[in-house]
């Protein structure tokens, strides 16, 4: 199909929706579904008028040019049904280790410096994926999960053994995915500013944000900063919530393809922000190391601390200055952190035990101030009008926000009554444990939850006025549900215990 006539039928939808008169914001949604679906079924019965059949997608020609110890060659895999390009070196060696590279063009040649060093032990292999590199450009869904099985075609004719798997970016969340299908496959995963992983909302947000180094800024413009982030926060959660062009995507093959076709690192992209990783990081038991640059913008370090906390065997190893590439932009450093996570067995820590035996320091209230942190061990945290504040490695009977802008790492709340009370509040939480018989209770506030485990007595969540929630590898327990949360809510008068029991 011809894209140009794609392009008319996605015009005449956009007129449509625009030349309407004043419309709700319902209708607004329900006409912009309506022009999706029209496009969506003029794609469908034109493209699928087109003759095409499913040829292997050919690799481009192997380089000459090349070390002469590094070998090329050509392997059809059978999920897409393309032609990948495999690069080879230190075949001599038992050991073997595979490195998977991130979105891009480049393909393997983001590991290109590190190979020699890697072959003087190991055998190493290193893939275009395929769409990426010099391998074919097939058409499907490059969903992380294809590309495990994909992964697990090469290993299969390359082989014979458990081997090391190392993936950055993109790379990163596939090997992730690999290792959780294919355990017995692999002696030790290295994941490098892994993206991806949290909900997708989440992980646009900070992509969003303005970034700005806090000890080079005043503080009335850190309050500043805080609040214009916020709004764009709020601006891409409700773009995220209500999205039919998501919709209109990932609701038909044929439409995917006609659309993405010609565009690997969009259909990659795209498909890593939809997959959930909770399970497959809850239920990890691979010895796992994680490199990540402290000044990523890219792949928050937030995702770095949430695979840590919650992957039964991690290490964390941040490299001060490094940025989401960190093997070119700081490639000693890096090799010096991935020769240790190699050689070394990691040992697991404590997440949010560390305030756990301290004595009390009592209440803390905070009221209408702004860019203050606070740690420790407290019985009541009370947030009365306070703007960008930080709760790090906090215990606490309860949390109480009131019109106030939060964000917490490593918290413990325990209570006999409300663990958490946000009220016209936006609370952003990274790991954590908050029990509670009403465990949180919510009246017009925005929450944003990673790594996070909520317990409640009489129900986990409870909203009197319109709140949002989203989840990233979180995990709920009630009387009325328990399983794993990755995902977006709205409430208005109803608990999540209600609204995730009646969608079962």
């Amino acid at each position: 199909m011809r894209i140009d006539t794609i392009y008319r039928y996605m015009l005449l939808m956009l007129l449509v929706v625009a030349s309407t008169e004043t419309l709700s914001a319902d209708s607004w949604l329900d006409k912009v579904k309506s022009g999706y679906k029209e496009v969506e079924n003029k794609i469908t019965t034109e493209f699928s008028l087109d003759d095409k059949t499913e040829e292997l997608a050919l690799a481009k020609p192997l380089p000459l040019d090349v070390p002469a110890n590094w070998h090329y060659s050509y392997f059809n895999e059978p999920i897409f049904n393309s032609q990948m390009v495999i690069l080879e070196d230190g075949v001599q060696h038992r050991k073997t280790i595979v490195l998977v590279h991130g979105l891009g063009e480049l393909g393997m040649k983001d590991w290109f410096n590190l190979i020699p060093k890697l072959a003087e032990q190991y055998h190493v292999i290193a893939v275009d994926l395929p769409g990426f590199g010099l391998s074919g450009v097939p058409q499907g869904r490059y969903t992380p999960t294809n590309y495990a099985k994909v992964l697990n075609a090469v290993l299969n004719q390359y082989v014979d053994s458990p081997i090391t798997l190392v993936g950055h970016s993109m790379g990163g969340a596939i090997s992730l995915r690999f290792a959780s299908m294919y355990p017995n496959s692999v002696d030790k995963l290295v994941l490098i500013d892994v993206a991806g992983v949290l909900e997708k909302t989440a992980f646009v947000k900070h992509i969003s944000e303005l970034p700005f180094d806090e000890s080079l800024v005043p503080n009335m413009l850190k309050k500043t900063i805080a609040q214009v982030n916020d709004f764009g926060s709020s601006l891409v959660e409700l773009g995220t919530l209500h999205d039919p062009a998501s919709d209109f995507l990932h609701g038909n093959d044929v439409t995917w393809n006609a659309l993405l076709s010609n565009s690997p690192n969009i259909n990659a992209a795209l498909s890593l922000v939809e997959e959930d990783f909770n399970s497959a990081v809850r239920n990890l038991t691979v010895d796992t190391s994680i490199i990540w640059g402290a000044k990523d913008t890219v792949a928050p370090i937030r995702t770095a601390k949430v695979l840590s906390a919650n992957i039964e065997s991690a290490r964390l190893v941040i490299i001060e200055n490094a940025s989401h590439v960190p093997m070119k932009s700081h490639p000693q450093e890096f090799m010096v952190e991935l020769q240790h996570a190699l050689a070394s067995k990691t040992v697991k820590e404590s997440i949010v035990e560390k305030g756990k035996t301290d004595k009390s320091q009592g209440d803390l209230v905070c009221d209408n101030k702004a860019n203050m942190t606070y740690s420790g061990n407290f019985d009541a945290i009370i947030l009365n009008q306070c703007t960008n504040i930080k709760l790090k490695e906090v215990t606490a009977t309860s949390l109480e926000a009131n019109d106030s802008l939060v964000e917490v790492e490593n918290l413990l709340l325990v209570s006999h009554r409300i663990a958490l009370k946000a009220d016209e509040s936006v609370i952003r939480i990274t790991n954590g444990v908050i029990k509670g018989d009403k465990a949180i209770s919510l009246s017009g506030s925005r929450l944003d939850l990673a790594g996070v485990e909520i317990i409640g007595g009489e129900y986990t969540i409870y909203s009197d006025k319109h709140s949002q929630v989203v989840f990233s590898i979180c995990k709920s327990e009630s009387q009325q549900f328990s399983g794993l949360l990755h995902g977006v809510y709205e409430l208005t008068e109803t608990t999540l215990d209600e609204l995730l029991y009646s969608s079962k």
